[in-house]
């Protein structure tokens, strides 16, 4: 493929900054006061015009509810506007937004995207006065009541937003420490475009040169029909968990035309999850996702037990890592940073676990038995020439 691909989110030209957060986390205080700081800037919001009143979305609590789909978006004029802004030669456009790459009429705009991290009091704390001058106590206390019945929903929005972000700001800093990590990252960037800007074929050859295979592929479809056809049906095949092969339905698809699989959450004791994990070392195949991906040749994952990452290094015969284009970065040094400060947290909250990254939104290299990220593989080469097959996909799926 001579495509070219987004690496860690930058574009050459107008830089498009989408800024999410949670409502009263700061987002819309720092974009305006990222576009009065930078020249030839502009600020620019969802909330702007009728774009939510002609998305399509009547109920947005129902919608949320029912599974935070963003492709029920219609975005169609947000992205019309956009285009017109970036033709006018703003150098950067500071996007208060929710949905990074989420949404795919507007994903191909975004240069960069950022979460800012506020905790849900601080952000209710802040709602409230900002808001609530000249309301009476009973308003008072029926909002507090409503935030508590609906708090769940402040919660899913932010595990998404979290998981789609490239670089996560402390909501807790002052505006303008904000505003200075933005475009610290953003100036960064800017001198490196030539890097970020890379052909995949350029990528690929960086992974092939350490004898891993790289194949890039538009949607998961593709990817899981692509495995179908590559893994044989008399084949044992293993499999990491992860959200990534969860949304594909391929342990599914596998079991069901015959494989034998290994995967833990057939198991309904930790005796049978044990025997799983055991299983799937030595399976003919074995699928995974990663926690990140670095252009330059790495891949890095965290483990809690170190089953995944056991497999992926040694035992089958043939490995897929299955990733979308969300978890790729430039260098190994953000892969990592992707992986300690997104993906731990995140499937932290997943399995159950609450070290205290659950809370920060990032890693403090903590000691707790809660702890997720016990075992660190950094994969650089294969000493088996296509052992280890990389499947990327155009689309940002799981933590």
């Amino acid at each position: 493929m001579g495509i070219y691909i987004r690496i860690a989110g930058w574009r050459m030209g107008t830089k498009v900054i989408a800024i999410s957060g949670t409502s009263g986390g700061g987002k819309s205080t720092t974009v305006g006061a990222l576009a009065r700081r930078v020249p030839n800037s502009i600020a620019l919001s969802i909330e702007d015009g009728d774009y939510e009143k002609n998305s399509g979305i009547e109920d947005l609590a129902k919608w949320e509810e029912d599974g935070w789909d963003v492709s029920l978006w219609n975005l169609q004029s947000l992205a019309d506007d956009l285009t017109v802004l970036m033709q006018k030669g703003y150098d950067y456009i500071f996007f208060d937004y929710p949905f990074g790459y989420m949404q795919k009429q507007i994903a191909g705009f975004i240069s960069l995207s950022v979460y800012i991290d506020t905790p849900l009091d601080v952000a209710l704390a802040r709602r409230t006065l900002r808001d609530g001058n000249g309301k009476s106590a009973s308003d008072l206390l029926g909002e507090m009541d409503w935030y508590l019945r609906n708090r769940h929903l402040f919660t899913l929005s932010n595990d998404h937003q979290r998981t789609d972000a490239e670089l996560i700001v402390d909501g807790t800093l002052p505006t303008d420490e904000i505003c200075k990590v933005i475009l610290n990252r953003a100036m960064l960037c800017n001198k490196h475009d030539s890097v970020l800007e890379q052909s995949t074929e350029a990528i690929k050859e960086n992974f092939e040169k350490r004898n891993i295979q790289v194949l890039w592929f538009d949607t998961f479809r593709e990817i899981k029909e692509y495995l179908l056809n590559a893994i044989g049906t008399s084949d044992t095949v293993g499999i990491g968990n992860s959200q990534t092969l969860k949304s594909m339905e391929i342990t599914e698809a596998l079991s069901n035309r015959g494989n034998v699989v290994y995967d833990k959450t057939f198991g309904h004791t930790q005796d049978e999850i044990k025997n799983l994990k055991r299983k799937a070392l030595l399976a003919d195949c074995y699928i995974s996702s990663s926690n990140a991906v670095s252009a330059d040749g790495s891949i890095i994952n965290i483990d809690h037990s170190g089953n995944r990452v056991a497999a992926i290094t040694y035992g089958p015969d043939r490995v897929f890592i299955v990733v979308g284009k969300n978890k790729i970065t430039v260098t190994k040094e953000e892969a990592m940073q992707r992986a300690k400060n997104t993906a731990a947290p995140l499937n932290a909250k997943r399995a159950g676990y609450s070290p205290p990254c659950t809370v920060t939104g990032y890693c403090v290299d903590c000691n707790s038995p809660e702890r997720v990220c016990n075992i660190v593989s950094i994969i650089e080469g294969q000493h088996v020439n296509r052992r280890l097959t990389l499947l990327i996909a155009d689309e940002a799926e799981g933590f």
